[in-house]
């Protein structure tokens, strides 16, 4: 069974939606999953910058705990 899906509404000029409906025509995919993956690509981006954030607050406190590569691929081998 599929999951249940949610309709999102947005607004846009009749100028904004034809540019994103040639864009989306342009990159071969539904309006939809355009405005949907430019959606999760800004919450990655700020995911990243939050992670940058705890790394130099991290850092800069001295709490910064680093684990060497090697250590990481015996783990991995276990």
């Amino acid at each position: 069974m599929a999951p249940k899906t949610k309709v999102i509404n947005i607004r846009a000029t009749e100028n904004e939606y034809e540019q994103i409906q040639k864009f989306a025509a342009f990159q071969g995919v539904p309006v939809s999953s355009l405005v949907l993956d430019s959606v999760w690509e800004r919450i990655e981006d700020w995911e990243d910058i939050e992670a940058i954030k705890e790394y130099e607050r991290d850092k800069a406190n001295g709490t910064l705990e680093l684990i060497p590569f090697e250590d990481i691929l015996a783990r991995s081998e276990n």
